[in-house]
This record gives structure tokens, C-alpha cells and sequence, in this order.
């Protein structure tokens, strides 16, 4: 029996170096790298960044930012930070919200730092490589995953929990949930495998979404205009993501840490000269079925920071049955894009109306 146990011991430390040293490959040597127009490391803080060029037509990249219009005879600048809500998944470049707040208005020019993946820990690095006083404003379009990491690719395994507020899947209900959060701390590369294996199984038996947008598979594509039913049919595959949402505005521990990464957000663009002003968004679910406790929360913090915001949950309620207002159930369409545009433009400019006032 002792010499059982022995050799047990001895197979079990055998296969923690192993599972060890195959975490430290997958997460230093064959995640970070090149796909498509991210690049990725494990050392660089954001992990993830837009590829300097990529010459696609619908989706370009110049200087590491998407391209939007940049017409002459503009004398100010408006900066856009956020993750892919910002970006534009979906969308080609003529309709990503900075592009559309371009051409809403002549005043100033709006330059798109939206990255998809990013959360609000990332908010804060973007805003302090941001050039000093070049622009007016930064508006931030904040989501309910912001609270955690949500990158392409797997990319999010590279976060430490120094680098996030929480994990998405420790909100997820049951032993799938359990077992994800494990992993995803303990044994990415299993989290990893685990993920593809059941993509691979869903694609076969064609049956699924789920594992393909966990993955970060997919990302880049431009979606077609969905309407309203169908929409709503495939928010179905939501539902689970929308449910642990809930949860995590509801726990204290994720509220207090989220207040410190918003105030240092607010503190790194106002030291860079550039005035926050934050978009509220909102997911299909959250204009179907109500958006607390996040809205409340998110709300009276933005109050209480002196940070100034623009929330269009009632309007976006009553516009959400439009065609094309969603690309999929966390992503703003066309429709929705130029709504928010049309708002923000105007009351930037009734901003600067007032100030120039001495109001």
C-alpha cells in the first residue's frame, strides 16, 4: 500500500510539472503573437492591441487605431475608448460610432482607440498613452462587460487578477461555471481545450453559437441587419451571459473595485487634458428586460465622480424593434449607432454652446 501511494506521489507530481510547464507554452509562446489585426502578449499591458496596418476594406487599421473620416478644417478632437461596442464589431468603417459622430457634426474631428476584448482596466492604460491635450474630449462607451476581461482568441487567459475586476464565469450558475472559473485560473490551457473541444462538437452537430463567441471566434466579420424577431431569437443564446451579468453588479466586491478603476479612468484623462464623457450601453436583454442593478450603479458613480454622461436606455427601448439597431445581442447596428451619434453630437455641441455662454 505504502509503496502504492509512493508511486502515486510520484505520478501526480510528474503531471503537475507537466500541466505547469505546458500552461507557462500555451500562455507565453503560442497565444501571444499575430491574428489577423491583433497582436498579443504576455508581458505588455492592454495584452491585446490592433496590429499597427491592415488594409482590409472593410475593416481598416492605420497608426493602431479603425480608421474614421477626418475631414479638413476642424480645430478640435474627441478621442472614443471602449472595446468592441466602440470599435464596431460588425460594422464596416463608415458606421462605427466614432465614424458616424464624425459626420454628424463639423466641429471636431473623432479618432477610434476602441479595441475589442478591452475592459475598463484597460480604459486606463489607453488613457494615459493618449497624447497630451490633443483632444477635447474622450468619450467612453461603458458596457456590462466591463468588469471583466472578454478578448478574442483567448486573450483574456493572459490577464492576472491584478489586471480585472472579476471573471465572467465565476457569475456562471452550476458545475460549468465552477469548473470554467477553476480553469480559467488554474489551468488555462484546459479552459482552452475545453472550449475549442466543444465549438468543434457544436459545429459538427451544428447546433451552436455559445463556444464560438466565448472563444473570440469569428471576431471581424461584418454582420448582416437582423430585424427584430430574429433578433430576439437569437438572443436566446444570451440569456446565460445576461443572467451572470446581473449577479456581478449585485456583488460589493465587484462594485468597489469597479469604482477604483472608473475614478482612475476619469483621474488619467483629465491628466492628459481631455474632458470624460461616458455613453451608457445597452445590451438586447437589458432593453428587454431591464438593466439593474447595473444602470443604478453605474448612474449614481458617474454622479457621485463629477464625470458627465450621456444614458439613452428609454429612447434605445422604444427604437429597439428597428431593423439593423442590433448586429448581434451585445452590439449596437447601424440604426442604433446613428441614433447615439445624432444624440452625442448634439449635446457635445450644446456643451461647448454653454461653455462658450460662461454657463
Amino acid at each position: 500500500m505504502l509503496r502504492f501511494l509512493k508511486f502515486s506521489l510520484i505520478w501526480l507530481i510528474i503531471l503537475a510539472v507537466f500541466l505547469e510547464l505546458a500552461n507557462a507554452l500555451f500562455l507565453h509562446v503560442l497565444l501571444p503573437g499575430q491574428r489577423g489585426y491583433f497582436r498579443s502578449s504576455s508581458q505588455a499591458l492592454p495584452h491585446h492591441w490592433l496590429v499597427e496596418e491592415f488594409p482590409g476594406t472593410e475593416i481598416t487599421i492605420r497608426q493602431g487605431r479603425r480608421v474614421t473620416p477626418q475631414p479638413q478644417g476642424r480645430s478640435q478632437r474627441i478621442a472614443f475608448l471602449g472595446d468592441s461596442i466602440t470599435f464596431g464589431n460588425g460594422l464596416p468603417n463608415g458606421l462605427t460610432l466614432p465614424s458616424l459622430t464624425a459626420g454628424e457634426q463639423s466641429r471636431f474631428h473623432a479618432d477610434n482607440y476602441g479595441v475589442t476584448g478591452y475592459s475598463l482596466v484597460d480604459y486606463v492604460q489607453v488613457a494615459k498613452r493618449l497624447p497630451q491635450d490633443r483632444y477635447r474630449y474622450a468619450v467612453v462607451t461603458l458596457t456590462p462587460n466591463d468588469a471583466y476581461p472578454a478578448s478574442p482568441f483567448f486573450y483574456a487567459l493572459l490577464v492576472k487578477p491584478d489586471e480585472r475586476i472579476t471573471l465572467y464565469e465565476s457569475y456562471q450558475p452550476g458545475l460549468a461555471g465552477w469548473v470554467k472559473s477553476a480553469l480559467t485560473q488554474y489551468l488555462p490551457i484546459g479552459y482552452a481545450a475545453m472550449v475549442i473541444g466543444r465549438s468543434v462538437y457544436q459545429r459538427l452537430t451544428s447546433s451552436g453559437q455559445g463556444a464560438v463567441a466565448e472563444s473570440g471566434g469569428g471576431a471581424g466579420e461584418i454582420a448582416p441587419q437582423y430585424c427584430y424577431d430574429e433578433m430576439a431569437a437569437l438572443a436566446q443564446s444570451h440569456l446565460r451571459e445576461h443572467v451572470a451579468q446581473q449577479q456581478i453588479y449585485a456583488n460589493p466586491g465587484v462594485r468597489q473595485r469597479y469604482v477604483q478603476w472608473l475614478m482612475r479612468l476619469r483621474d488619467a484623462l483629465r491628466a492628459r487634458g481631455a474632458e470624460p464623457v461616458v455613453i451608457l450601453n445597452y445590451s438586447f436583454h437589458q432593453l428587454e428586460r431591464g438593466a439593474e442593478p447595473y444602470r443604478k450603479f453605474v448612474q449614481d458613480l458617474l454622479g457621485q465622480a463629477g464625470v458627465a454622461y450621456l444614458d439613452l436606455y428609454e429612447q434605445h427601448r422604444q427604437n429597439r424593434r428597428q431593423c439593423g439597431y442590433f448586429v448581434d445581442p451585445g452590439h449596437p447596428g447601424e440604426a442604433q449607432n446613428r441614433f447615439v451619434a445624432k444624440e452625442l453630437s448634439a449635446w457635445l455641441l450644446q456643451r461647448e454652446s454653454a461653455r462658450a455662454a460662461g454657463r
